[in-house]
């Protein structure tokens, strides 16, 4: 009867330590890349923002002339839609910065003249569908921490 007491005040302890649970999660430097990644995604392959939102067209001169001399000098040419990668120099700007209760996803939005936070406020950021992704992409380690902080 004490051991199943015990195991009982253990997993009502799990509840307060779960924030804590997720940072450390979060600290590994994978799990981290692969968020990024998701943001980045939403960005270059589905031209979106962390709402859903298109991030728009480019100007024709941009597809006829700036795209493709970007494309000859090793930079992105995509031009189906708005990417904000042109030289990559934003995506590889993109970090996760730990929270106590979380994380918030951060990025240098100043290239050149043009703050893209103003233009493309909810860039930095996931979709729905992006979160859904962190929580499948987390669930494991977290059934691993809970088992450990259960068994240990």
């Amino acid at each position: 009867m004490k051991a199943l007491a015990n195991l009982l005040k253990k997993i009502i302890r799990i509840e307060s330590k779960a924030d804590r649970l997720f940072v450390e999660i979060l600290k590994d430097s994978n799990v981290q890349a692969q968020i990024i990644d998701f943001n980045l995604s939403q960005m270059y392959e589905g031209g979106i923002d962390s709402e859903g939102r298109s991030l728009g067209q480019y100007a024709q001169i941009t597809v006829s002339y700036w795209k493709p001399l970007a494309r000859s000098l090793g930079n992105d040419g995509r031009t189906d839609h708005i990417t904000l990668k042109d030289t990559g120099e934003f995506y590889k700007s993109f970090r996760i910065k730990l929270e106590s209760d979380g994380f918030k996803i951060t990025a240098d939005t100043i290239k050149e003249d043009t703050d893209l936070a103003q233009v493309y406020p909810d860039v930095i950021g996931l979709t729905k569908e992006s979160k859904a992704m962190v929580s499948e992409l987390i669930t494991p380690y977290m059934v691993e921490a809970i088992r450990a902080q259960i068994l240990g």
